[in-house]
């Protein structure tokens, strides 16, 4: 993940600052190291979440390394450029196909039970913790991500009003994938967990859900 975002980094950063792009780029990783030594170790690669956290930790250093002018607002941008990266993969990757929850649950099961030893063993620091389908949802895919690594992170660092940015990506990531995400909760702002419930764009779920405030 941190490659990945740096790449978009370079590209926003040689676009929109041209002649400061070297210092900003190199003030970036700097500050990037810094965050990251702070932070405990949550499994690297073994965790599909951890990239999560250098994802934040790149924005939060874009942002001190460019003098604040890095913010909400280019993180946006950022994440847009990111989403369309994925767009090719909406062409096989169908949320309204009947098949995609069996999908889903083939990946985050195991994953779940993996996590759940690793927390017994004292292992994966702060990580996200997972319960999946706490409310029983017949439709699309549902999860609920307990407490929030990056999320703590920004708000201990001053970097709390830049969370809903990255929160965001989810939606656009989403979206490429032709499906909605329904999240009425964050840890960002205040609760005790994410809820992520993914059904397709063309459900009557997607269609209810139209008017509420998602997060």
């Amino acid at each position: 993940m941190y490659r990945n975002v740096m790449r978009l980094l370079k590209k926003y950063v040689k676009a929109h600052y041209p002649e400061e792009a070297g210092h900003i780029l190199s003030e970036t990783e700097r500050y990037y190291r810094t965050f990251k030594a702070e932070c405990p170790d949550l499994g690297g690669d073994d965790n599909m979440l951890a990239g999560n956290l250098d994802m934040g930790l790149v924005a939060f250093a874009a942002y001190e390394a460019s003098g604040h002018r890095i913010d909400g607002e280019a993180i946006d941008e950022l994440m847009a450029m990111r989403t369309r990266k994925l767009q090719a993969a909406g062409t096989f990757i169908n949320a309204n196909r009947a098949w995609m929850p069996k999908l889903m649950d083939a990946m985050y099961r195991p994953y779940k039970k993996k996590l759940d030893k690793k927390l017994a063993d004292g292992e994966w620091g702060n990580t996200w913790r997972m319960e999946i389908n706490p409310n029983k949802r017949t439709e699309g895919y549902a999860f609920h991500l307990i407490g929030c690594p990056l999320a703590e992170f920004a708000i201990s660092h001053g970097y709390g009003h830049l969370m809903p940015h990255l929160c965001a990506s989810d939606h656009g990531i989403a979206k490429a994938m032709h499906a909605k995400l329904i999240r009425t909760h964050t840890v960002a702002h205040g609760d005790a967990y994410c809820d992520y419930w993914y059904v397709g764009d063309k459900s009557e779920a997607a269609s209810h859900y139209a008017e509420y405030e998602i997060l």
